[in-house]
């Protein structure tokens, strides 16, 4: 793969991965940050990469880099030299953070089967036939597990209110 290539490449999916990335790590700067290492990680692995399913192959990296940082996080220790973060936030940068972590937590009441389906059809925007090419279920049952999820998501907030 040449640059002019990858160049395509990216413009054609970065966006998708951020919006990927940001839904599993819910901070922009963390999403930006995993798809810069995302494709950092493809152009380095790019003459091992055979052109087939190129989406499949980025989604790939990001669900890895994604894992990755977790483990690291996990693994990270406050020390005394540790610099901490201050940030101007607005009333409404804070309540955007609420809106984002309140559904972030209504998504992890899903099944990863469901959350991935919600995914791609509305964070995706995905058909319902990409969706199952994607997911590897039919499109009836797609239609189904959609229904089934956002069922959940409205019961969930429901209780919440």
């Amino acid at each position: 793969m040449n640059k002019r290539e990858f160049t395509k490449l990216f413009h054609e999916h970065a966006d998708s991965l951020y919006r990927f990335a940001f839904w599993r790590v819910g901070d922009e700067d963390k999403a930006s940050d995993i798809v810069s290492t995302v494709f950092t990680k493809a152009w380095e692995k790019r003459e091992t990469f055979d052109g087939k399913f190129p989406k499949a192959w980025l989604y790939t990296i990001a669900r890895r880099t994604i894992i990755d940082s977790y483990r690291k996080k996990s693994e990270e220790r406050l020390s005394e030299d540790a610099e901490i973060e201050v940030h101007d936030y607005t009333a409404e940068d804070i309540d955007r953070q609420i809106d984002v972590k309140t559904l972030l937590v209504a998504l992890d009441s899903l099944s990863d089967e469901l959350r991935e389906i919600i995914h791609w059809r509305f964070i995706e925007r995905a058909s319902v036939q990409e969706t199952a090419k994607q997911t590897g279920h039919t499109e009836a049952n797609v239609r189904v597990m959609q229904f089934r999820a956002l069922k959940k998501l409205r019961l969930w907030y429901e209780k919440r209110q």
